[in-house]
């Protein structure tokens, strides 16, 4: 049956029997619901819904902003926060290009709703606070976080629902946020499954950091650390070499190529993280 046979046999049929006929094409035929999406629209909105519900990734450019407008208002926060309460399998998100429609309180939705959600990019969500974060790090599946440039997150960020942290969190990505300081180590340490930890451009993030650690155990599974354009000296590195036994990759800004400050570490901190971990690459970029 081609499509205009399709499309005619459907506007025949009641409307009780059209709401079947959708209802089975979500369980069999997601191309098929597409079709029927276009033969009475007044079933369109339903149709829209299950298609949603269906969706397991999903980035930013599928929420339909008619405005064209960066600028933040209720009405986009709630119009992006109906839209992912109807993405009920949605297990990975991307919400970059709707920075300005991201705050607290679509967070929290998004928590309360999307349960399967493993990958959520919050980058450039500059509205979001640490009681967002917050919010999200109570997701039970989580495995992939990213935070990029949000200037309002600070280490209180990850002190709350300690107890709750995700326990399938194994990459976190907090870079260039500014207010990300001391003690936030002491919090992150706590995710006992994270492997790869991204703190690039963190310019707060110094020493003091890993001294908030530095009488912890040591941590097995992390081994993957970015500490590009941090403050980190060489009491810093000591302390990552000791704790992070099975570090393979540790990132550290190239003091020859770049302008932006790189940290107060030195050739000869760097070379006895190698010692100590003969193993680890060391990557200067």
């Amino acid at each position: 049956m081609d499509q205009k046979e399709t499309v005619s046999w459907v506007q025949i049929l009641p409307e009780e029997l059209i709401a079947k006929v959708i209802e089975q094409a979500t369980e069999f035929n997601v191309a098929s619901l597409c079709i029927l999406r276009n033969c009475n629209r007044q079933f369109r909105n339903i149709i829209d819904q299950l298609l949603l519900s269906k969706l397991e990734e999903l980035d930013a450019r599928c929420f339909r902003d008619r405005s064209k407008s960066c600028v933040y208002s209720v009405e986009k926060v709630h119009s992006l926060k109906s839209f992912l309460q109807k993405c009920v399998h949605i297990t990975k998100l991307e919400l970059t290009r709707v920075f300005y429609a991201v705050d607290d309180t679509l967070l929290w939705q998004l928590a309360n709703s999307c349960s399967q959600l493993k990958v959520l990019d919050l980058s450039y969500c500059y509205h979001v606070t640490d009681k967002g974060i917050s919010s999200v790090l109570t997701l039970p599946n989580l495995q992939v976080l990213t935070i990029r440039s949000c200037p309002n997150i600070t280490s209180k960020a990850f002190q709350l629902y300690t107890e709750s942290y995700p326990q399938n969190l194994t990459t976190l990505s907090i870079e260039w946020c500014p207010n990300l300081s001391y003690p936030v180590m002491s919090y992150l340490i706590k995710f006992r499954q994270l492997e790869c930890l991204s703190l690039r451009g963190c310019e707060s993030v110094s020493d003091d950091c890993f001294r908030a650690i530095a009488h912890s155990e040591a941590v097995p599974c992390l081994k993957h650390l970015d500490v590009r354009f941090c403050m980190i000296g060489d009491a810093g590195l000591m302390i990552i070499a000791r704790l992070f036994r099975q570090l393979d990759k540790l990132l550290l800004g190239s003091k020859t190529h770049n302008l932006w400050p790189c940290g107060n570490w030195t050739l000869s901190g760097a070379t006895q993280v190698a010692t100590i971990l003969p193993w680890c690459k060391i990557i200067y970029s």
